[in-house]
């Protein structure tokens, strides 16, 4: 019978949790990329909603400045 040299599992834990980490700051990294263009798409197509109602009929433009506090 085998037996386990505690320093050794002591390493193989330690490189585990090594890795477990590394993968665990990387999807944290890909949720926050996604959010922040989530944010951003967002952001665009209201802008676009606004540039659509800030067009006036006679061709004029609106006070965007108005509009855009709202956002």
């Amino acid at each position: 019978m085998l037996i386990a040299n505690p320093n050794r599992l002591r390493s193989a834990l330690y490189a585990r949790n090594l890795v477990y980490q590394s993968i665990q700051d990387a999807m944290d990294t890909v949720h926050k990329a996604r959010y922040v263009a989530r944010k951003r798409a967002s952001s665009a197509q209201n802008l676009d909603a606004l540039a659509l109602i800030s067009r006036h009929p006679s061709g004029k433009n609106l006070n965007v400045n108005y509009f855009l506090a709202i956002f």
